[in-house]
């Protein structure tokens, strides 16, 4: 995997890639492997690197699927108490504190992976691969000169370690000594070729190879690709040591920066040979527009992009290169996608490397947490929430946020425990009450249970009464007091919205901390609606239109509230308003049809209803109106003919209604109806009999069978 942090200053910062990465297709017998050995072997090497094994099968997979069973082996906490106690046992042990350090270091524990490397070095002064490892901190750590000076040390104790001498050339590269960097890369590809490193230096170097970094080699990096690849690359790249096709890359970097143009293209070249990935073939395209070769250039931009569409800086130089030779209209849809993928990224990439200069790592973990959140990454949120609990144990915030992110990926159980340890470490913590009344919404959403809905309601009723002007609480509590019907809490909710916004008001169209005052205002005129108090909803459907005049919700009932009164002309206007907004709604086409046919405007009301059969053409209500209304306009001035025809229609309709919702006692009866008026009364009895069995005492379809069993006689 390419280092993080090599850039090339022609352009941005160069992008990861992930497209050389492989699935590890058996972490679950993998874990079953490393459980019994952890259950089974004493401390020793093999116990050691099992625990390692274990941990970074954690950190590194997507577990999150795993059932109770399996992930009860996979606390991080336990599994480093384990290693941290096997110090303790065996304190002159390089090898214990060798597989501790690199536990910290996929850890992104930079500050204990380095004293634990300097301790290995200060049990064994000639320790290489301790320096090797110390390396590695510094170069993540952005200690360049101590990274060079590390890996230097380590090459001179053992001469023929190629892994040792790219990640020195990495090093070089940092503090632009290119010179120095291509000798140390050359020399580790003499020495990956030649597989020289196969006489390791105790206790676990591993033989160079073709191998991409990430990729399972022995001992070093005897560690499970991801099944998520999103966001593993930088636990990857952390304990796994370069490949030939990385080195080759970075040679092409280096020759890039001394304007060695073909010497870069032919190293480029060389890498994809081995492995194409992204960012080689980025890096072919750069040396190609340096060389005037734009068509090529272009090729290889595609081909980055092919592997990885979320590189921006592909998309920007096509973006230029399309610009250079007048192809307007790409060059500004490539710009376009530059600029939407730039304001993506760019908050993750600022945290990102305020987490290399920052001492507070749980702080700047759980705010990548957020980031993710607010990205709907939910994922990728939980794995930085629990890189933030595992450097703060005691972080309510970010179990606060683990919380969240496990009740958007529906594991419930999990997402309470989270919270409720927050509410533990912070009892008046008001956010963390609001989480749970949060999981608790979402557990109700799937259950639909009136019980865990009163659950959330207590969680945010805590919530509200510790920080009384919580507006995502109060508004939570207010739906879920709405879809209970308990409506003077409901009212009480959303009327505390309103007046937090009375106190500072700065912008008419949102509350503070982002609510809307038209959906406050809408959820309002539903309290009263439910309530029937027509004047006090209308209201405030008006006044969320005064916010959002847009808002078709508000329309569409106050198009029902005008019906209820009586106002059937208005209704018209709030159904054509809604229908101005979103033209494909069924159920106003449908409502409008409705009260055509009322007022006797029969050719607007047929115009309607087929409207929403066309929009929803498994819409049973129109059909069944479609049907009634053909059979109320058989008028006398209509020829026999064109009776019998409206009329064939007339019972079509009312068929394909019944045939949709077949438990449909009203659909039965107008379909009886219709038989009836085409003297068809054995299909007419047999209808109004249906209708009958699925309402007996309704006494209309009993007066209708007389009726039909009379004119058969």
């Amino acid at each position: 995997m390419k280092r993080k942090g090599i850039s090339n200053k022609t352009l941005a910062r160069t992008e990861n890639s992930s497209c050389h990465l492989k699935r590890f297709e058996h972490p679950k017998r993998l874990l079953q492997i490393t459980q019994l050995i952890v259950q089974t072997a004493n401390f020793g090497g093999i116990y050691l690197l099992a625990l390692s094994l274990l941990l970074c099968t954690y950190v590194i997979c997507d577990l999150g699927g795993a059932d109770a069973e399996e992930r009860k082996y996979l606390d991080v906490d336990e599994v480093l108490t384990k290693l941290e106690q096997a110090v303790v046992e065996n304190p002159n042990s390089i090898e214990t504190y060798l597989a501790l350090g690199k536990t910290y270091l996929a850890l992104s524990a930079m500050t204990k992976a380095e004293a634990t490397f300097l301790h290995t070095i200060g049990l064994d002064s000639k320790f290489a691969e301790g320096y090797y490892w110390l390396g590695r901190v510094y170069y993540l750590q952005e200690k360049f000169e101590e990274s060079r000076n590390t890996f230097q040390t380590a090459v001179e104790l053992f001469p023929d370690w190629g892994e040792a001498y790219a990640e020195l050339g990495l090093s070089y590269f940092r503090l632009h000594q290119y010179e120095a960097s291509e000798k140390a890369y050359l020399k580790a590809l003499s020495l990956m070729r030649e597989n020289a490193s196969h006489e390791i230096p105790p206790p676990s170097v591993n033989k160079g190879g073709a191998k991409r970094r990430g990729e399972i080699v022995a001992g070093i990096s005897l560690l499970p690709l991801p099944l998520n690849e999103n966001e593993r690359q930088e636990w990857l790249a952390n304990v796994t040591p370069l490949s030939e096709a990385d080195v080759y890359y970075y040679l092409s970097l280096t020759f890039f920066k001394r304007g060695l143009l073909d010497e870069a293209s032919t190293y480029c070249e060389k890498a994809i040979l081995i492995e194409p990935f992204a960012e080689a073939y980025f890096q072919l395209g750069l040396v190609s527009v340096r060389k005037k070769q734009l068509k090529e250039a272009e090729e290889a931009f595609r081909q980055a992009l092919s592997q990885k569409p979320t590189m921006a800086q592909a998309h920007y130089q096509l973006a230029l290169l399309y610009s250079k030779r007048k192809r307007v209209t790409e060059a500004k849809k490539e710009m376009e996608i530059f600029q939407k993928l730039r304001r993506e990224t760019e908050q993750f990439q600022k945290q990102r490397e305020a987490l290399v200069r920052s001492v507070d790592k749980a702080s700047a973990f759980a705010n990548l947490g957020l980031l993710y959140l607010n990205e709907q990454k939910y994922e990728e949120a939980a794995r930085e929430y629990q890189k933030a609990l595992w450097h703060n144990p005691d972080f309510a915030e970010a179990y606060n946020g683990l919380g969240h992110a496990y009740a958007m990926l529906g594991r419930f159980e999990e997402a309470i425990q989270a919270q409720q340890k927050a509410i533990e470490l912070q009892p008046k913590m008001a956010e963390a009450y609001a989480g749970l009344g949060f999981t608790r919404m979402k557990q109700a959403e799937l259950s639909q249970s009136e019980e865990d809905y009163r659950l959330a309601m207590a969680a945010y009723r805590k919530a509200t009464e510790l920080k009384p002007d919580f507006p995502e609480a109060l508004q939570n509590l207010g739906n879920i007091a709405l879809k209970l019907s308990l409506f003077p809490e409901a009212e009480r909710a959303f009327e505390s919205l309103l007046s937090l916004s009375l106190k500072e008001k700065k912008d008419k169209d949102k509350l503070r901390e982002g609510i809307n005052l038209a959906q406050v205002h809408l959820a309002l005129g539903m309290v009263y609606l439910r309530q029937e108090n027509f004047p006090k909803a209308v209201s405030h459907y008006q006044k969320a239109l005064n916010y959002d005049p847009d808002l078709v919700s508000a329309y569409y009932n106050m198009g029902f509230i005008a019906t209820k009164v009586g106002r059937k002309a208005l209704a018209i206007e709030f159904y054509n308003e809604v229908l101005k907004r979103q033209p494909d709604m069924t159920e106003a086409h449908y409502l409008l049809g409705k009260i055509y046919a009322e007022q006797k405007k029969y050719v607007q009301a047929e115009e309607s209803y087929q409207r929403a059969i066309e929009i929803e053409p498994t819409a049973s209500y129109a059909y069944e109106r479609l049907a009634h209304l053909y059979g109320v306009t058989l008028t006398p001035t209509l020829s026999q003919e064109e009776r019998e025809q409206r009329l064939d229609k007339a019972i079509q309709f009312a068929q394909k209604a019944v045939e949709l919702q077949p438990d449909s006692a009203a659909y039965l009866n107008t379909l009886s109806w219709l038989y009836y008026l085409r003297r068809d009364y054995a299909q007419a009895e047999q209808a109004i009999q249906k209708a009958l069995s699925l309402q007996p005492d309704n006494p209309v379809y009993q007066e209708g069978l007389q009726i039909i069993q009379q004119a058969r006689k």
